[in-house]
């Protein structure tokens, strides 16, 4: 997490912004039944993407294992209690939090501001648009941004672990979204943000969420903004 964070000590950088997993929540069958990919999404609030990142993101319990390498315990599985995936907030117009990258801290529960350039963002977020069919870019991204070396360091041969993880967490935040109300879609976009350099340690990015909300979440009518998927 560190290589994506900026340095803390800048004084122009953002304070980091608390994030937390308390709020409603209904029963997983109902979650499951109003589940759907929406792709015309409007400025959510930081109190509903920093619920999704919390419930979907953050480390119950760590420790490290018999080699000596740090494992953790969340709500996503991962093999060897690695957690190769570090979740990326691309905030366009998220309620109550600046424009920019966020990183999750899933240990201390906060965001912390990206290190990433205004035009790294901006290509990335028109490569998540592009993928999505839509003609500008969602109000916010999650990016799920790997480092395989975590993962590959246990399980040599293991590079499709990394995939398989990708794709259970990426649902994750997509139930996580859709229990709260929040329209989403799964993007299914790689390296948009962090392209794979080849040297096998990343960072590189292996898909995406889009988040807002839908005119059926905020006016309660049916609508033909959701798709089917």
């Amino acid at each position: 997490m560190d290589d994506l964070a900026a340095p803390t000590l800048v004084p122009s950088v953002p304070l980091s912004v608390p994030v937390t997993d308390v709020g409603t929540t209904r029963p997983f069958a109902e979650v499951v039944a109003a589940r759907r990919s929406d792709r015309h999404l409007r400025p959510p609030s930081l109190t509903e993407v920093g619920t999704v990142l919390a419930r979907a993101g953050l480390t119950r319990s760590k420790s490290t294992d018999l080699a000596g390498a740090p494992i953790a315990h969340r709500a996503a599985p991962s093999a060897g209690a690695r957690h190769p995936l570090t979740l990326v907030l691309l905030a366009r117009h998220v309620r109550g939090l600046d424009p920019g990258s966020w990183i999750l801290d899933p240990d201390a529960a906060v965001l912390r501001p990206g290190a990433h350039p205004p035009e790294q963002i901006a290509e990335a977020l028109h490569e998540v648009a592009h993928a999505m069919g839509q003609p500008g870019p969602p109000p916010a991204v999650v990016l799920a941004v790997a480092h395989p070396d975590r993962t590959l360091s246990r399980y040599p041969l293991g590079i499709s672990l990394l995939w398989r993880e990708t794709g259970a967490l990426l649902m994750l935040i997509h139930l996580t979204a859709a229990d709260i109300g929040l329209g989403s879609c799964i993007v299914g976009t790689c390296g948009a943000l962090h392209a794979d350099d080849g040297s096998g340690t990343g960072p590189v990015d292996l898909g995406a969420v889009a988040l807002g909300t839908t005119a059926n979440t905020e006016s309660g009518a049916d609508t033909t903004q959701s798709e089917e998927t």
